[in-house]
């Protein structure tokens, strides 16, 4: 059975986001007769980012290797509050306890993994070396999110009523409200959990984000080591 690259990620909506961001890289390459990467497969962690949960996943894949032979395995995940260099550490003390003897110096790096003998490679999502995917969908946002924009009006208020809500919340609900009241349609919010999910906003066109923004330049080469 052929080789095959598989990326772990945290989330179904990371999947949606690095497949859209694949089909428009692979189309600009196609243009210019550059090689095409692939990634053939992407395993989603169950219960968001732990260490547990991504031991669990890779142990899983460690069974699969045997019959699936992957060529390549990438790590991606976000560097939240904690920043990338804890997220690197953590992916390492990852891959040593699931059986892996490779250690990743860095992100972006592939290291053989002698024991498994497959590559291995990490890739922290960030915007200036914290965040989340929500972080850098807002950073990559196009015109027209007056809707969303609003929010830090009711954040405000909040405020001064003593009250808080965590930046990565905050994100989360700002691009929600971006995809459903932003840039959809009356028309389509009438059916929203169709027309209006993470999934189907990363496949509109033409394209409610950005995906030639300069923030993506780190992620886009990452992933272009998938050949």
């Amino acid at each position: 059975m052929a080789n095959k690259n598989v990326l772990v990620v945290e989330s179904h909506n990371d999947n949606f986001f690095v497949e859209r961001l694949i089909a428009d890289m692979t189309s600009l390459r196609l243009q210019v007769s550059n090689p095409i990467f692939t990634i053939d497969e992407y395993k989603c962690l169950t219960d968001g980012l732990s260490k547990a949960e991504l031991v669990r996943k890779l142990k899983e894949l460690l069974t699969e290797i045997d019959k699936h032979l992957p060529d390549k395995i990438g790590i991606m995940v976000d560097a939240d509050d904690e920043g990338i260099d804890a997220k690197l550490n953590l992916i390492n003390a990852a891959l040593k306890e699931a059986g892996f003897c490779a250690t990743l110096p860095s992100v972006s790096t592939w290291v053989h993994d002698a024991e498994q003998g497959i590559h291995v490679s990490c890739y922290v999502l960030h915007v200036d070396g914290h965040g989340d995917l929500e972080t850098l969908l807002r950073r990559i946002q196009l015109e027209g999110t007056l809707f969303a924009d609003c929010l830090e009006s009711w954040r405000q208020c909040l405020q001064k009523n003593g009250k808080e809500i965590k930046q990565k919340d905050f994100d989360k609900f700002w691009v929600s409200v971006y995809q459903r009241f932003d840039q959809c349609s009356k028309k389509e919010r009438q059916q929203v959990e169709r027309k209006c999910t993470d999934e189907v906003s990363m496949k509109k066109e033409p394209p409610i984000w950005n995906f030639e923004h300069a923030a993506l330049a780190e992620l886009k080469a990452y992933l272009g080591m998938f050949t």
